[in-house]
């Protein structure tokens, strides 16, 4: 910084005429200082602050945003909320929310200016961002008791959603029905009828279906005013019922990004991009939930899951016996239930005549995964196919290596460096390779963490609220609304 800086003598004098109402004053002479001095961070904030003052929000917004380029720590701080005050104070709330995590994470974020963000969301009939701003607000301070039922009477006016899937909450679907409940009017529908389903459908303006099923197909071709989200599973690429539904009803496909189930998906559809909005949404992992240990490499492989054909522990035990061949030491520890007796009694056989009693143990579902991970060093899975293996990743975020077979589209989620196709390439991938838990977790926490996910998934959501009511489709079959009974449960 030059002499004339801020915390030098010879620019006290502008914080002074700021400070004495003398705004015009003070603004000619810090542009002054800011033409010899354009990247002076505190001096561009200053002159933020003074244009706020003068109700000049655009050039404000812009100094203050030049200003965060070039400042770090408190002074950065200070910066981002003057810009979040020129955003409220200027009627867009939307991009003051837009600050919220950078707010929060440099410990500026107070209820007060959320709760000014929420007001400034209602002022512009937006009820979807004054929820967020709300449960930010909540969030930072949990305690605000009157806060609770303005935040149901938001949610009352933004969309009904219904949720189905026949077997009810999965633990992949549950994270997102928690999301979405504290946003939307929810209601999870675990009815097995026509009546029932046709009930559920006339009272939401949304209806989200976990895979493709009979009730998608049924929901498809009725004539309703609903938007139709589908969630695409892994049993649901290869249903029966993939054929049936009516895609060009059906408002958004969401899929993980496997190229070689959705390409096999789309040729059981023929047309299929040019039917229905396709979004390529990883599923998420929760890392908060699963603590990050910098493990040193170790011998314990951990393998997460059903214990069935389609998790493939036949091919898993050869590829075993081959690593134990070079090291003794090595041990494989599988987390998950049989599923088939059969399948149960051919491994426990195998195991004996390969020697591997002592090396092998089955211990069965684990409500505390991250406990039994915990020391654990490589995760391992043979599964034959899969849309993602969320598993394997949230054994990453612990700091596991994944030790993954070539499924179809495994490159799509892991890419080819943990990747194995013989006993071979499995030995190698253990025994050779690099071993960083570091990388592990942050590839992890990166491209999937499950925050992020919901975060995409949820503006979807707010784009299809925002849509017009749908008038009944074309050749859709006209389906009557029942008599009016009690819903499902929320």
């Amino acid at each position: 910084m030059t002499d004339d800086s801020p915390g030098h003598e010879g620019y006290s004098p502008i914080p002074r005429l700021a400070e004495a109402g003398r705004y015009e004053e003070a603004l000619v002479a810090i542009q002054r200082h800011l033409f010899d001095s354009p990247k002076d961070g505190e001096a561009l904030n200053d002159a933020g602050a003074i244009l706020h003052a003068l109700g000049r929000f655009d050039e404000a917004a812009e100094h203050l945003k030049r200003a965060l380029a070039h400042l770090e720590g408190d002074p950065a701080a200070e910066a981002l909320r003057n810009l979040a005050e020129v955003y409220l104070s200027s009627d867009r709330p939307a991009e003051a929310e837009a600050l919220f995590g950078d707010l929060a994470k440099a410990g500026v974020l107070s209820a007060e200016l959320a709760n000014r963000a929420v007001n400034g969301f209602l002022k512009q009939a937006d009820p979807a961002g004054a929820v967020e701003a709300l449960l930010r607000s909540l969030e930072i301070c949990p305690g605000q008791a009157p806060l609770v039922p303005v935040l149901e009477k938001l949610r009352n006016l933004r969309a009904k959603i219904a949720m189905f899937h026949p077997a009810g909450l999965t633990k992949a679907m549950g994270c997102v029905h928690d999301f979405l409940a504290k946003r939307f009017q929810l209601r999870l529908f675990q009815g097995e009828s026509t009546e029932e389903l046709t009930r559920m459908l006339h009272w939401c303006d949304i209806a989200w279906f976990e895979d493709c099923t009979r009730q998608l197909a049924i929901a498809s071709k009725a004539a309703k005013r609903w938007r139709i989200v589908c969630r695409l599973r892994l049993e649901g690429a290869y249903s029966p019922w993939v054929e049936q539904v009516h895609w060009e009803n059906v408002d958004l496909l969401i899929a993980p990004p496997n190229q070689a189930i959705l390409g096999y998906f789309s040729r059981r559809v023929p047309e299929l991009p040019n039917r229905t909005r396709i979004a390529a949404i990883p599923d998420g992992v929760d890392t908060a939930r699963f603590a990050f240990q910098d493990r040193p490499r170790g011998r314990n492989l951990a393998c997460i899951g059903r214990v069935d054909l389609l998790h493939n522990p036949m091919f898993l035990l050869q590829c075993f016996r081959q690593l134990r061949a070079s090291d003794g030491q090595y041990r494989m520890f599988f987390a998950g239930m049989f599923t088939d007796d059969r399948v149960e009694q051919y491994l426990r056989q195998a195991i004996k005549h390969m020697g591997l009693s002592a090396a092998v143990s089955f211990d069965g579902y684990q409500e505390d995964l991250p406990a039994w991970l915990a020391d654990k060093h490589y995760v391992v899975s043979a599964e034959v196919a899969s849309l993602q293996p969320t598993s394997v990743l949230e054994a990453m975020a612990c700091g596991l290596r994944p030790v993954v077979h070539r499924f179809p589209g495994a490159q799509d989620f892991l890419g080819d460096d943990y990747l194995f196709a013989t006993p071979e390439d499995f030995c190698r991938q253990i025994v050779r390779e690099p071993y960083e838990p570091t990388a592990y977790r942050d590839m992890a926490a990166g491209r999937f963490e499950l925050n992020r996910q919901l975060a995409t998934v949820n503006g979807i959501l707010r784009e299809l609220e925002k849509m017009p009511s749908l008038k009944a489709r074309p050749g859709a079959s006209p389906v009557a609304a029942p008599a009016a009974k009690d819903g499902a449960e929320a």
